[in-house]
């Protein structure tokens, strides 16, 4: 989910920092948000906030997206 939720904000023509999607796992129950943060270098900052199932606080993950000569995305460390 996390992953799917990425692609779409990096890959959208034009990519818009600061856009938001939400997703939900409707097996696990868990849900949340992923935000384009920012645009820089060909890489792509996103900032997800998950709610796993049944908790009220959602845990933070951030990650980065760089897109490579061939025009692919990798995750980047």
């Amino acid at each position: 989910m996390l992953i799917a939720a990425a692609k779409s904000l990096y890959s959208a023509q034009p990519p818009r920092p600061g856009k938001i999607i939400s997703w939900s796992n409707t097996d696990s129950m868990s849900h949340g948000t992923a935000r384009l943060a920012s645009l820089r270098n060909n890489c792509a900052y996103i900032q997800h906030f998950v709610y796993p199932t049944g908790e009220t606080k959602p845990v933070e993950i951030r990650t980065r997206y760089c897109k490579m000569a061939d025009g692919s995305w990798l995750l980047a460390a």
